[in-house]
């Protein structure tokens, strides 16, 4: 059930009336200071404006052909349970760890594996 408190008078919204068109003199004088600033028009041309148009030289270059995206390669075993963990820590040791990867080009997960191996005494 609504509330008759003045929170909720949805029915006083007051309504706001859309500007007034321009006159054509007006929306004449408004299109000469745009493309005088340097805006092109959306508008679709006429005749007219065919023969007056933007020289070939300043006409902007044809869009390039859209590019379709790679598929990524996912690098986990579907068949494993995954879990995210979460380390914080002292920027110092962060670093190191992240050098480390960089250097032997390991994954973060690789590289705690592989740490955790020699750790273990499995290191090869």
């Amino acid at each position: 059930m609504m509330s008759d408190s003045p929170r909720f008078k949805f029915a006083t919204k007051p309504v706001v009336a859309p500007p007034p068109e321009p006159t054509p003199e007006q929306a004449a004088k408004l299109d000469e200071v745009a493309r005088q600033a340097g805006f092109q028009s959306r508008q679709p041309a006429n005749d007219l404006e065919k023969t007056t148009s933007t020289p070939p030289e300043r006409r902007a270059a044809p869009a390039a052909p859209l590019l379709t995206p790679k598929k990524r390669v996912s690098r986990r075993d579907p068949d494993m349970p995954s879990h995210q963990v979460y380390v914080k820590g002292p920027m110092d040791r962060v670093n190191r760890f992240v050098t480390y990867c960089d250097e032997h080009r390991l994954t973060y997960i690789d590289a705690i594996d592989q740490l955790l191996d020699m750790a273990e005494g499995k290191s090869k």
